[in-house]
Parts: structure tokens; sequence; C-alpha cells
């Protein structure tokens, strides 16, 4: 998927539950799209560092893959929001769309909406060093 466009889709979203479209390249500027669930152990060890970028101006953009809306409402009340928006993936296809193999995923998009970087995995001290670097 490097190199490629993130694909667009439309979804509901967590904070109005209403369907949205979601256009990458409409963006104009690099960003983050974390795939998470508040089932997901590493999810947590990654959260502190989704929200130091974010802190950073650094748009992050959530999917939360096949999760209850009340437990995600509760972990991001608990960890706080660093979300510029969490589109809900109930059925795992925006994740398969993009490729992933489960969560977390983190992709670096480029101000053309296409994929720069894919970490699959949690976000670790030496991966939120790179995507300073790269994005700042």
């Amino acid at each position: 998927m490097i190199g490629k466009d993130f694909p667009e889709f439309n979804a509901k979203t967590l904070n109005n539950k209403n369907s949205s479209s979601f256009y990458p390249k409409n963006i104009k500027q690099k960003f983050i799209i974390n795939i998470f669930a508040s089932w997901c152990a590493p999810c947590w060890t990654e959260h502190e560092f989704l929200i130091n970028l974010s802190k950073k101006n650094i748009k992050i953009i959530g999917i939360n893959y096949k999760d209850n809306e009340t437990n995600v409402l509760k972990y991001l009340k608990k960890l706080g929001n660093p979300y510029a928006e969490i589109y809900v993936d109930d059925l795992g296809q925006i994740s398969i769309l993009a490729g992933a193999y489960g969560v977390p995923e983190t992709f670096l998009i480029n101000e053309d909406g296409k994929i720069i970087f894919k970490h699959v995995g949690p976000i670790d001290d030496k991966i939120y060093q790179w995507l300073l670097k790269n994005i700042l």
C-alpha cells in the first residue's frame, strides 16, 4: 500500500453518528490514520504517543475497529481523545480496504492522500520519533 492512495470511504462517525464521506486527498497536509479498538491491549499502550502527537498539532484520524460505542467512549474519556475525527468500522470493511491486518495500525498520509508509511502494531518511542521527524 505504500505509495498508493488511502481509500476513500463512507462511514458513521463516532461524534455525530451520521454517515460521512472521507476523502484523504482533501486534507492537503500530512496526517496520521490510526486504526484502534478499546478492547485492544496494544492500543492502550500506544495511546499516550497519539496524545503527544495531537498536542503537537498533528492531525490524527481514528478508525475504530469492530468495537462497542460505549466502551470506546469510556476508553477516550479515561485516556483522552487525540483524534480530529473517528470513523466507526463495525464490520472491518474500511480496515480491509486500507490493507490492515489488525489493530493497532498506523498510516502516515501525505498532502496528496498517498500512504507514505505504515506501522503494524503499537507506536513506541522509535516510531513516535520517526513520525515527528517526518511530519513536522
